[in-house]
């Protein structure tokens, strides 16, 4: 079940380049989304297995990266059909 909740983010890097037209901004939040899920993830697993995290608010940090990317990637789409 955890790997259903990731489809929409695998949907949207294949989409994006295509909605967006290869648009800057479309590109910088799907790298930007996998940077700051690694980024989260990191921290939870290491605070999970080792017991202290990377660096103070590493977690927080990376979701709050990644909910700016998702509206980067909303913008993007937006103004690709206000384009087209």
């Amino acid at each position: 079940m955890p790997l259903r909740q990731h489809t929409p983010s695998l949907a949207w890097d294949l989409m994006a380049p295509v909605i967006c037209c290869c648009s800057t901004l479309s590109q910088f939040s799907v790298e930007s989304r996998y940077y700051s899920s690694a980024l989260f993830a990191g921290d939870i697993a290491l605070r999970a297995f080792v017991g202290y995290p990377p660096f103070p608010m590493a977690a927080p940090t990376g979701g709050v990266v990644l909910i700016l990317a998702w509206l980067a990637l909303a913008v993007a789409a937006i103004l690709a059909l206000l384009h087209s």
